[in-house]
């Protein structure tokens, strides 16, 4: 099993204004164009509290309370680094 990988500052240049978000956004639209059996395709993730147009073109989409964001985040960070030391201080915020 192919363990997924993200480069966050991409990521968050990605949806910027910023200087070079013309170059990721080609990127990842690179990614998703399939040509052989054998070529893997990106897959866009969101967690959001209201809809929006990322959303709506994302493969995957988890509504989520705002009030339940900072837990998903830590989770996910958790399940992605394996860093556990901020579970138990989200659990007694």
């Amino acid at each position: 099993m192919r363990r997924p990988s993200a480069s966050f500052p991409s990521t968050r240049t990605f949806f910027s204004g910023e200087a070079g978000s013309l170059y990721y956004a080609r990127e990842f639209a690179k990614g998703r164009r399939v040509k052989t059996k054998a070529d893997t395709m990106n897959r866009l993730y969101m967690a959001e509290s209201g809809f929006t147009l990322t959303g709506s073109m994302a493969d995957h989409r988890l509504r989520l309370a705002s009030s339940h964001m900072l837990a998903f985040a830590v989770a996910l960070y958790s399940q992605v680094t394996g860093d556990h030391s901020y579970d138990a201080a989200l659990r007694r915020a």
